[in-house]
């Protein structure tokens, strides 16, 4: 079976670009993956 990953983009109002057409907000796979694993580790440290 097929493993697929992948990495979508956007912000909270459903936009990716700013209003000038830069991406410049939008950080690595990398750095995001990091991002969720906090929020993810930080939550379940809030419920012990």
């Amino acid at each position: 079976m097929a493993k697929y990953i992948i990495y979508v983009a956007t912000s909270i109002d459903g936009y990716i670009a700013r209003l000038d057409g830069s991406i410049d907000w939008l950080s690595s796979p990398e750095e995001a993956l990091m991002i969720m694993i906090t929020i993810i580790f930080m939550n379940q440290l809030m419920r012990l």
